[in-house]
């Protein structure tokens, strides 16, 4: 059921097409959990009152609280206040916004959960299996590229990702955005083994003989707390790769002209124009 978070966060979160993630996110959710879990007629009304029950709170809730973030990164980037510091605060404050979301919504998918039937279950985890294997051969795919391949690859993405923020690119920046392709450690591994573990975790839950408190109460704690399933290892190169993108983009940053920041800082003025609209239309 984790899948179906993740959607959701992704959707409740998103900064591409805000308004219209924001505003179809019913028929994404269904959409996406169709390749998943095949509702019944009863499952699916059940869902739908919670699922309009959760985009009321969040609209009224949590959209402030995104402002209010928001106006930070501003005022951070208007005074030049871009640190190590400043940025582990903000990327803290961001997952907070994934943990309430995510809390808020267990209970409801723990009720929904007691009422899937062995088919339902079994064809859950064969798509969280299937995907796995997309993984696996997504990373395979990458590695029998050349080193030189693999490197112009990631630059490239990496460029991208900036420029979508800040526009053209100094030569300046693009050197540094080369020159950390070494530092970023891969992590593709541990993550597919992060899954499984999860999964794993989900699948004794589920093979659990009663759907009684025990069975909340345990599924309920995977959906709040899936992090408890990392290894050290992954974890420790979690932390490693998040200080070097902090780094990152301190660097990219202190590189970029007055016209950059100005995009930025009119990028980050169109997300809170979503968010504003979308406030005005409080259930």
């Amino acid at each position: 059921m984790k899948k179906i978070i993740v959607l959701l966060c992704v959707l409740l979160l998103s900064g591409c097409s805000t308004t219209f993630a924001y505003n179809n996110a019913s028929w994404l959710v269904h959409w996406y959990l169709d390749d998943f879990v095949e509702l019944n007629a009863e499952q699916e009304e059940q869902f739908d009152k919670v699922f309009e029950q959760w985009m009321t709170w969040h609209r009224n809730e949590e959209l402030p609280l995104y402002q209010a973030h928001l106006q930070d990164v501003v005022k951070d980037i208007q005074a030049k206040n871009i640190s190590q510091t400043v940025i582990e605060q903000h990327r803290e404050r961001a997952r907070q916004h994934w943990v309430r979301a995510r809390t808020y919504v267990a209970n409801d998918i723990v009720d929904l959960a007691v009422t899937l039937d062995d088919k339902q279950i079994a064809g859950f985890f064969k798509a969280l299996e299937d995907e796995n294997i997309e993984d696996e051969e997504r990373i395979a795919d990458r590695r029998e590229k050349s080193e030189e391949k693999q490197v112009k690859d990631w630059v490239k993405r990496n460029k991208k990702n900036i420029r979508n923020w800040i526009g053209k690119l100094s030569n300046g920046q693009e050197q540094i955005i080369g020159s950390y392709y070494d530092d970023f450690a891969s992590t593709g591994d541990y993550w597919i083994e992060y899954k499984r573990e999860y999964q794993q975790q989900l699948r004794e839950t589920f093979d659990m003989p009663e759907r009684d408190e025990l069975f909340k109460n345990n599924l309920y704690k995977l959906i709040v707390d899936p992090e408890k399933y990392r290894s050290a290892a992954f974890q420790t190169l979690m932390d490693e790769n998040a200080t070097v993108s902090a780094n990152y983009m301190i660097e990219v940053f202190e590189a970029s002209s007055d016209k950059q920041v100005k995009r930025l800082l009119s990028k980050i003025e169109d997300l809170q124009d979503d968010i504003s609209y979308l406030q005005k239309k409080k259930s």
